[in-house]
């Protein structure tokens, strides 16, 4: 379900990851061991760092929603702010590929600042389709972010960007079929 997945997470809390196994779990009707390891077959990124490992990824993790904060001065060498610069060029390197090489690309609450976008931009593009969600985002802010990522697609594209208004899990449930082709 998730080997040819790539996720580019800029947020440091690892929600997707604690969500994700429960999620299949629920909807599958499976053992919670069986829904982690099928979602450990995506590729995870997360260009600012985060905040380690879940602990049931075998690592010395710490628990999702933990208040460990003895664990705070090694948790905080993990993650970077959005100025300061991504140092680890072969993970970059990485995200530019998993961009680059995609099929298709869907932006989920994302905030389509210049800085983000840049740093996963591959002058390779395979990718033929965008779906983005813009909540709450004005129609003019909208065309700008269509604007922003049509760089992302082949060129000339055979498609527009789709930029949805809707909430996160209203975008996954209107576009579920489009998306899991």
């Amino acid at each position: 379900m998730f080997e040819n997945v790539s996720l580019i997470i800029f947020n440091y809390d690892r929600a997707v990851e604690q969500y994700l196994p429960f999620a299949i779990q629920a909807s599958f009707g499976m053992g919670l061991d069986e829904a982690r390891s099928i979602t450990g077959a995506a590729r995870i990124f997360h260009p600012y760092g985060s905040l380690g490992e879940l602990p049931w990824d075998g690592q010395s993790g710490v628990a999702y929603g933990s208040e460990e904060m003895n664990r705070l001065p090694i948790i905080s060498r993990q993650i970077r702010t959005f100025t300061e610069q991504v140092e680890d060029k072969a993970s970059l390197a990485q995200i530019k590929d998993a961009v680059g090489s995609a099929e298709r690309l869907v932006f989920i609450g994302f905030g389509y600042h210049s800085q983000n976008l840049e740093l996963i931009y591959s002058t390779d593009k395979q990718a033929t389709n965008i779906w983005a969600t813009a909540y709450e985002m004005s129609s003019g802010n909208q065309g700008a972010v269509r604007e922003r990522l049509l760089r992302f697609l082949q060129s000339p594209p055979i498609l527009e960007p789709i930029i949805s208004g809707n909430t996160c899990k209203d975008f996954l449930q209107n576009y579920e079929m489009a998306l899991t082709r």
